[in-house]
């Protein structure tokens, strides 16, 4: 007997045996049965999910290196960035440029409220990036240093934030 026959009489029995532990199914007749369960998908779906979610994660986006004409998430990753932002009260997503044609949508305005539409949300957009760089730049900046008496009696001194010092 040739090694395939051996394999031959293997899968068959293998085939016989999955056979009768399922219902019999004259298209799925001698095949291996496939496993299709919901939960097998929703588990291989989450997986690649967190992978990509991981990837993006890695990616570090901060103000200084923003790009205001990306279309997907994630606008801002950095910690320092998503926290200059959220002291401004701005969502990331609100720095994002938006082209003219997203404000006319509704085909029933004209060109020109369109385009004011654009205008007017556009400088706005511009503020808000500009509010968010600069408080981004004033928490980078080095804070200055001020020596104070140690406070314990001794004529130690040490440094003290401004922080500290409010």
């Amino acid at each position: 007997a040739s090694m395939c026959d051996d394999t031959r009489a293997t899968t068959a029995k293998m085939t016989d045996t999955a056979a009768s532990d399922v219902p019999s199914n004259p298209k799925t007749r001698g095949q291996p049965p496939r496993s299709t369960s919901k939960m097998s998908m929703v588990s291989h779906n989450t997986m690649n999910s967190k992978r990509s979610n991981t990837s993006r994660r890695s990616i570090k986006i901060d103000l200084s290196t923003f790009d205001e004409n990306r279309i997907e998430p994630p606008f801002l990753t950095s910690p320092r960035s998503l926290e200059a932002c959220r002291k401004q009260g701005v969502l990331p997503e609100e720095l994002v440029h938006k082209p003219p044609s997203f404000y006319g949508q509704d085909k029933t305005v004209t060109p020109r409220v369109v385009e004011l539409r654009y205008q007017t949300a556009n400088n706005a957009r511009k503020e808000r990036l500009r509010v968010c760089m600069d408080t981004y730049k004033d928490m980078c900046a080095p804070q200055p240093e001020k020596k104070v008496a140690a406070g314990d009696g001794s004529n130690t001194q040490r440094t003290m934030t401004v922080e500290e010092e409010e």
